[in-house]
Order: C-alpha cells, then structure tokens, then sequence
C-alpha cells in the first residue's frame, strides 16, 4: 500500500505531509503568515496561527499536517485524537488547501485518517465557507454536513441583571489547576464538539494568560460552578470558553457567568466582545442572544463521515 504522506504518481518528491515539528522556523513563519491569509476569520493574525499549529491539542505540532509546493505551503490541517479511545470520535480542523489541489487535500485526509488509526471511530470535520471548493471535496469523501461554528459579537442592549448574592468569579490559582481542568471537562463533555481537557491543555491555558481572571472558576458558596476561558487582542475580547456544571444548570446562573465574562474583559480595556457558539447548541444559542449577541460571521461549516469499518 502506498504512503499517503508521500507524493501520488507523477508529483514533484517534495510533495510529503510534514507535521509542524519538521518545519525549521523561517518555514514555520512562513505557513503561519499563509494560514491567517487563507483564513482570516479563524486566524486572527499570523501570531494566532503560530499558537493554533504548535497547541497542547494538536500534540504540541505532531497532528498538525502541511504539504508544501517549490514556492510555498499547498495545503494544512490539524486533527485533533484524544477522543478517540473515550469516545470513538477524531476532529479535522484548521482545513486550509488551495483551489485546484485537490490531490493535496486527498493526501493530507489521508494522512490524518492514518493519525487517527481506528476504523470504527467518526470523524467530524469543519472548513471555511468562504472556501466552497473545500465542502465540495469534503462531500465526495462520503461527509455529511451537520452544523456551523459561529462568531457572535456583542452589539444589542444588554438586559438588566442584578448582582448574584453568593456567586463569585476567581481567577484560577496554580495549586488548582487539576480542578480547573476537571471542571472545563466535565462542563463540555456533552456539549457539541466538546470533549476532554489534558493537564497538558490546562497547564499551557494557565501560562497564555496576560490578565490573571483571564482564566477563572465561578463558586455559589464554596461550591465551584463553573469557569471561563477570555482572550484579548487588539482591543476586541473572546469569550474563547464559559460553561456551567451540568447540576447547576437550569438555575439562571448562566446569564451572571456570562455577565461575568464580559464585565471582566470591559475590565481590561475590550472596547468589543465575541464569542463562538455551535449552532446545534440552542440553549446556549438563546442565552446569548437575550444577552445582545448578534451574529457576525460563520466561522466554520462541520462535516461528520460515520466510521470507515461501518461503510
């Protein structure tokens, strides 16, 4: 069987997956700068994109895959296999490849598919829809499409809310990292896309923050609750995570940790706030829009092909 990381018949040698750790640093710069041209909505910056490809979830660059021409990158994606063995579930994202390279992104799902090394598990895939040649290949390898990522911004009048008497919102110390990790986990666990958080994850979180409550755990008492996960560039504040433990869901306190985050990133000079919702989410989807969250842009079109073994 031929190696799907190595160029197809008739193509220039130099055509091999390489994972973000082969790459010297010029060329690391350089798929950096030509990843936030591709997608700009998803990477802010090429500074943005230079984090995303070298993350604690892409195995610290190991997941994350690039086939390169002789003038520059052709193609990337990074997947995402920790849910593999819990949950029999693998992720494609950050699918950037250019028109008319169809061959490349054949050889990086590939390539990924071979990461992921389970046949029963599904795979669940997301690309840009300012990109339609990449839906299109994407439907001939047998996925379907199943829901949107969306950017939400901040812009409607914001309800009264007055303060919640007994809940708080910290930032999170160091000697409770393992907290926050198993919190953010089970938060998300049956959340769209959501799944498990490493220590590895939560230690590397901890460290990016610039404002200390940039990552924090919200109590009722002494009882943690829930967390938030905030990012600030440029004056505009993400809501990059906030969640609720599913037994004190359903009590309103939703909308005070949301009122949280935002009130913490106005703190530290956000002049706009986002977030990013799935749209298959719907309480959470209304929770925000009662809150004065339009929608600003689709941030990404997920896919999901059922396991290899069952076709």
């Amino acid at each position: 069987m031929a190696d799907p990381r190595g160029p197809g018949p008739g193509e220039p040698a130099g055509r091999a997956v390489r994972t973000w750790l082969d790459l010297d640093a010029g060329r690391r710069a350089t798929l950096a700068a030509w990843l936030q041209r591709f997608d700009p909505v998803r990477f802010v910056d090429a500074d943005a994109a230079r984090e995303a490809c070298g993350s604690a979830a892409f195995e610290r660059g190991a997941n994350h895959l690039s086939v390169w021409g002789a003038d520059g990158p052709l193609g990337a994606l990074a997947v995402v296999t920790r849910e593999v063995a819990p949950r029999g579930l693998a992720f494609v994202t950050g699918v950037c490849v250019e028109p008319g390279e169809r061959a490349v992104f054949d050889r990086l799902l590939a390539a990924a598919i071979e990461r992921v090394g389970d046949a029963g598990a599904r795979l669940k895939l997301a690309v840009s829809p300012e990109r339609p040649h990449l839906a299109d290949w994407v439907a001939r390898h047998g996925f379907v499409y199943r829901e949107d990522a969306r950017r939400l911004a901040l812009t409607g009048p914001e309800p009264s809310l007055d303060p919640h008497p007994r809940l708080t919102c910290q930032a999170v110390r160091p000697d409770e990292v393992e907290t926050y990790r198993a919190v953010a986990e089970d938060c998300f666990r049956a959340a769209p896309n959501g799944g498990s958080v490493s220590l590895d994850e939560a230690h590397e979180r901890l460290a990016g923050r610039s404002f200390p409550d940039q990552v924090a755990l919200y109590r009722l008492g002494d009882a943690v609750v829930g967390f938030h996960e905030l990012a600030l560039r440029r004056a505009v504040g993400n809501i990059d995570s906030l969640g609720l433990l599913p037994r004190f869901q359903g009590r309103g306190l939703g909308a005070h940790v949301l009122r949280g985050c935002v009130d913490t990133l106005r703190a530290h000079g956000a002049q706009r706030v986002e977030l990013l919702v799935m749209s298959s989410n719907r309480p959470a989807v209304r929770l925000y829009a009662r809150h004065g969250f339009t929608l600003r842009a689709v941030l990404a079109r997920w896919f999901e092909r059922p396991p290899l073994r069952s076709q």
